[in-house]
């Protein structure tokens, strides 16, 4: 059960990484 939560927790972190860097390139073209 610790793992699985593990999981969702680097998942989360890893998906909100990757909408900061989709925020930052969007911002870098305009």
């Amino acid at each position: 059960m610790l793992f699985q939560s593990n999981i969702y927790t680097s998942l989360e972190s890893l998906f909100c990484h990757l909408l900061d860097r989709l925020i930052i390139d969007q911002a870098r073209l305009y």
